[in-house]
């Protein structure tokens, strides 16, 4: 059989993997992109909200803001550090795939 006959289906199969991964690597940032802020809904506060614990009310709500905001960001930040390293597999497995359908390699 001759050499390149060989390589064809390993080209092939890498070649594959390529776009298999380089697609996770875009489904990952894509997501990553569409995190969305959620505060917390639940509020110890029942009926009208008496005017000497309004700034205490306010800072509460002000709080729960930060942290569903700083949960967003973690939540984005994990994504994103996912889909980097989907993209240096993508990137490595599309060298060898070049590589391999280098004739004489």
């Amino acid at each position: 059989m001759h050499k390149n006959h060989m390589k064809e289906p390993i080209t092939t199969v890498l070649a594959f993997t390529t776009l298999l991964v380089g697609l996770r690597a875009s489904l990952l940032w894509y997501r990553a992109s569409k995190v969305e802020i959620i505060p917390e809904t639940k509020s110890p506060w029942r009926g009208t909200i008496d005017p000497m614990n309004y700034a205490s009310y306010i800072a509460g709500e002000e709080s729960k803001r930060r942290i569903a905001i700083e949960k967003a960001y973690q939540r984005s930040g994990a994504l994103n550090a996912n889909a980097a390293l989907w993209t240096a597999i993508a990137v490595f497995a599309g060298t060898l795939t070049t590589l391999a359908g280098i004739p004489g390699w």
